[in-house]
């Protein structure tokens, strides 16, 4: 999370695997089963589904929801892991329903992807390079200047 100007920002490295977490309290009497989806639209017209699997939450509790295909399936602290290589903005939206008529749900995260490893590398490399240049260049003897050196 990255706190800029009073806003708050999710922002994640571009080849780290992304996870979510489904949360949902069910604040009700009776027992839910909620089915939906998680959907993710980015950059380069990106565009991920994925399947809520329907697990039950008891009355006056919280569970977290798992999501297939993932590649942690059943993992205890994520949903869905995100794989694959983002950059820039991302939209994920959860979408479920609960079984009875108006019982839609839709929840929206916007997050951003960067990758901070490459242009960590890249500055460095530059500034090796610039390194290099003036250290050679400096070795060099100027001849240019002095007459007697031919």
């Amino acid at each position: 999370m990255l706190n800029l100007f009073g806003k708050t920002f999710a922002v994640f490295e571009s080849s780290d695997s992304i996870p979510v977490r489904l949360i949902v309290t069910n604040n009700g009497k009776s027992m839910l089963k909620p089915q939906g989806t998680i959907k993710v639209k980015g950059g380069f017209s990106q565009e991920e589904s994925f399947t809520v699997l329907p697990e039950n939450i008891l009355a006056q509790s919280s569970r977290l929801l798992h999501a297939t295909p993932s590649g942690t399936l059943h993992t205890n602290d994520v949903s869905v892991l995100i794989d694959g290589f983002h950059m820039g903005k991302y939209v994920l939206t959860a979408s479920l329903n609960v079984g009875s008529v108006n019982s839609a749900m839709r929840s929206t995260v916007v997050f951003y992807a960067l990758p901070f490893k490459l242009f960590t590398a890249t500055i460095i490399a530059i500034v090796i390079s610039i390194v290099l240049i003036k250290r050679i260049s400096a070795q060099e003897p100027t001849t240019q200047n002095n007459p007697d050196a031919l």
